[in-house]
Parts: C-alpha cells; structure tokens; sequence
C-alpha cells in the first residue's frame, strides 16, 4: 500500500496525527498510524502510492498499517479498490476480519449501543 495522498475532500474531513486533529485538504499525506475522520454529510478520497483507491463516506474513521496491509475502519463506510497484482488487503472492523486481493469492497461498519432495564 505505502502511504496515501488525500485526493478529494468534501465538507468536515479531519487528518489526525499524533492524537491532533486538523482540517485535510486535497494533496495532505497520509502516514500509517494516522486517521482520516469524516463528518455528517462529508466525505474523502485517498489514493496509495500502490494506486489503491479508498472512498470514505460521512461519518467515517479509517486509518492503515502499510507494513502488514492491514485498513481499520472503525465505524463508517468505505468503498476501497486495490488493482489486481498488489497483495490485496486485511480489513478489520470491531471483532470482524477479512481479506480481500485484486478487487473492490463496500464495508459498513456502524456501532449500535443496545440500552435496557
């Protein structure tokens, strides 16, 4: 994967490094450990120096390990590309993971607190 470039910004989209949260703007570096978070009604783009393609929808948090192909998605949706020939992916999202390799997926990973008596 190696590291990612912000390739489209839409609304409240935030980069955060280092704990700090600040506004992303189109051509911010993206770096493993860091999190892209998206915000009602917002969205990003991130391209990877291997051209994986990563859309983030509103309300998202999406951050990578490029050493071990590994994408977290803790809450949000996220549609991501990896071209055939690059290794492919593991996703993990709250107590699910998976693998993808050569092709496109849609995750949807919405937390729900269940309250009761």
């Amino acid at each position: 994967m190696g590291s990612a470039q912000i390739t489209a910004v839409r609304n409240a989209v935030e980069k955060v490094q280092d704990g700090q949260g600040k506004p992303a703007v189109v051509s911010d570096s993206v770096s493993e450990g860091d999190m892209v978070r998206t915000r009602a009604a917002s969205l990003a783009e991130l391209t990877f120096t291997d051209k994986t393609i990563t859309r983030m929808g509103a309300n998202s948090q999406f951050s990578y390990s490029a050493q071990e192909r590994l994408v977290k998605i803790e809450k949000g949706t996220v549609l991501m590309h990896t071209p055939p020939g690059n290794g492919g992916a593991t996703i993990t999202s709250g107590g699910v993971t998976g693998a993808i390799s050569g092709t496109s997926f849609l995750l949807n990973a919405n937390s729900a607190i269940v309250t009761g008596k």
